[in-house]
């Protein structure tokens, strides 16, 4: 008879919860004490990192306890022929036992078991080093100690529970408290290197709002949700390949007959495609969220590399520029938010890496590491975590390259910079094209020179860059478009909601006196501000393009042949004013990094076309409309691609090895 509803509430709870469990291991010791603060007879047993006293051998048996002591806070210390003092922080407790041998045992067994507590506490410490292992990867709930081994993934204690139903052919659940022998090193930096970010991009990559587990859900929601996540697979990414079983059959052929066999490689949204054939199906594909590194390859071939975690790719291109779309397609859907057109255009090395030691500080933080033309940038993944941080190559004084760690130390006059790679072959590849690019330096420095326009000191990414870095875009759209770059690019009506007119006034008043000092605002109003403020003022200045070339341009709209409109476009393009032609690109390669987040802020190019041909033409038609749309979708193509008059241009393709 229970004394109270809701204790009666707790039993049945409990019980019920119980039910279909194994039974717990025995525990490591237990025997009759003596407490001696309440100079009572008590049963004590130590079950995994806990001391349990209960009232009686009787209750011992039953399962039910009166109270229990967390070992990973206590310490113990003999104080007496039969006894012994166990300190927490909270409570002291004076115990005695029958004999010598019998506090021998029991001192043994304590010290034992509060050392591998605070092991597993150490364990527990370490997964959390990594920020997705510190909510549970099912429901989100803080702090889980939990984890599914198998499936790598950091669960709470209530799906820990629904895992166990799932059996351990498919969720091996193993408490990260407890289990401590399980806990081998190489499992550790396992979690801690990818744990539940890799566990969500396998699993539940994409799963409907409505269906997905919160840390307050029901049993039987959370049930039901563990069941089809990991034993139905319904939110898994489908491979493109997978309802086609001859082209799988066909994709293990293309990988294990020949290591080096020519494929051929299409880009589509955030995936590459490989095919045997040139416009044949595919017969593998490469999730590109996946890519770790993409590397720049020296020589007179048009090459780059992906490095994943399972392999690395040589694409070759047959042309500079199918390598630079190829390229430029893919960093921007691997890197964040934020960087600019000069670093993709100029990289020639890109690693996801964990910085630490920045400016003398001992934190951690995941980034983008980039090589670049005029030096090296820092991009935190997370961009609201750490600030960018660009380094000219003048500035490194020192430089080395710690091989077991796979780790690149950096030494500059003010701070101490260490970048950990996730595996070997990118740190070695990253090391080496920091060196060619430190001993460039010095040699440029060595016998300054004036180059030639046509004859580059090294391979660039943009063979056209210098064409347009011929013209200088206005300071005032420079300071706008970096504002809403690093600050708004996931805000939902960018460029299509207003900013408050008074403020949008004085914001384009002080950017046409003096950019620098512009009070740009960092919060969701004030970029939506800097965006009306960069449409305002752009709409004041004299137009982009002239009104005598303006029937030129809608004649090139018209053209129905999509490859000799685009290639009006680039004429008319190279026909410009220097001044012009540079802002027109700094403009709509904006536009271009803005609708890559459309997901998100609901602008795609439809929509930026929609808001911009008024600010950019002071008319509308659909002409006007389609010229700027396609200006945005084919910025690359059209700015930054050199042109090429005597021939038409070929499908572009490229080539993995």
């Amino acid at each position: 008879m229970a004394h109270s509803e809701e204790v009666y509430d707790g039993w049945v709870t409990s019980l019920l919860a119980s039910r279909g469990q194994p039974s717990p291991p025995a525990p490591e010791l237990h025997g009759q004490v003596m407490m001696k603060d309440t100079r009572s007879r008590a049963y004590a047993a130590v079950w995994g990192h806990d001391l349990w006293i209960y009232p009686n051998k009787e209750g011992f048996q039953l399962g039910v306890a009166s109270f229990s002591v967390p070992l990973n806070v206590a310490t113990v210390k003999s104080t007496g022929r039969h006894s012994f003092t166990l300190i927490t922080p909270f409570k002291t407790f004076n115990i005695s036992v029958d004999s010598s041998k019998d506090l021998s045992n029991w001192l043994d067994n304590l010290s034992s078991t509060i050392s591998s507590a605070l092991s597993s506490g150490q364990v527990l410490m370490r997964l959390r080093e990594n920020p997705d292992n510190k909510l549970c990867g099912d429901c989100g709930s803080a702090n889980p100690d939990w984890a599914s081994i198998n499936l790598l993934v950091v669960i709470c204690q209530n799906c820990a529970g629904q895992h166990r139903a799932l059996g351990t052919k498919l969720s091996k659940v193993r408490s990260v408290k407890m289990d401590n022998k399980v806990w081998t090193e190489p499992l550790v930096q396992l979690f801690v290197t990818y744990g539940n970010r890799l566990s969500t991009q396998v699993w539940a990559p994409a799963v409907p709002a409505v269906e997905q587990l919160q840390p307050d859900s029901s049993d039987e929601e959370r049930s039901k949700f563990i069941q089809e996540k990991y034993s139905r697979g319904r939110y898994r990414r489908v491979h493109a390949l997978a309802y086609s079983q001859p082209l799988m059959d066909q994709t293990h052929l293309c990988v294990k007959e020949d290591e080096e066999e020519e494929l051929h490689g299409k880009l589509e949204d955030d995936r590459f495609l490989f095919s045997l054939e040139n416009n044949s199906a595919a017969c593998d594909v490469l999730d590109l969220r996946e890519v770790l590194s993409v590397f720049l390859k020296e020589g007179p071939d048009h090459e780059f590399e992906l490095v994943s975690l399972n392999e690395r790719i040589v694409c070759s291109a047959d042309h500079q520029e199918a390598l630079q779309s190829h390229l430029v397609y893919i960093l921007k859907v691997i890197l964040p938010s934020g960087v600019s057109y000069a670093e993709v255009g100029g990289a020639s090395a890109v690693s996801k890496v964990c910085v630490f030691e920045v400016g003398g500080a001992s934190h951690q933080t995941d980034a983008w590491l980039l090589l670049w033309e005029d030096g090296i940038s820092v991009h935190p993944v997370v961009r609201d975590a750490e600030q960018t941080l660009r380094l000219e190559l003048s500035e490194i004084t020192s430089h080395q390259k710690e091989p077991s760690k796979n780790t690149i130390a950096m030494v500059t006059a003010d701070r101490h910079l260490s970048f950990r790679f996730e595996e070997q072959h990118s740190c070695q590849s990253w090391f080496e094209h920091l060196g060619r690019a430190l001993s460039g330096l010095k040699a440029h420095a060595a016998a300054p020179q004036t180059r030639s326009h046509g004859s580059p000191s090294r391979q660039s990414l943009y063979p056209a860059m210098d064409v347009v870095s011929r013209g200088s875009v206005p300071q005032a759209i420079e300071c706008c478009i970096s504002h809403v770059t690093n600050y708004g690019l996931k805000i939902e009506g960018l460029y299509r909601r207003c900013g408050l007119v008074s403020k949008v006034q004085e914001l384009v008043k002080v950017l046409s006196i003096s950019p620098k000092s512009a009070p740009l605002e960092s919060d969701e109003q004030g970029v939506l501000d800097a965006a009306a403020a960069l449409k305002l003022y752009v709409r004041q200045q004299e137009s982009l393009i002239p009104d005598r070339e303006r029937q030129q341009w809608l004649h090139a709209a018209v053209i129905s042949d999509e490859r000799a409109r685009f290639s009006a476009y680039r004429r008319l393009i190279q026909q410009l004013p220097d001044d012009n032609r540079a802002t027109l690109n700094a403009l709509f390669g904006h536009f271009y990094v803005v609708q890559m987040f459309s997901q998100v802020n609901k602008m795609s190019a439809h929509n930026l076309a929609v808001v911009l041909v008024p600010t950019l033409f002071q008319s509308m038609n659909q002409d006007l409309f389609r010229l700027t749309k396609e200006l945005i979708i084919h910025h690359t193509l059209l700015f930054l691609t050199p042109q090429e008059d005597t021939k038409d241009q070929a499908e572009e393709q490229i080539t993995a090895f």
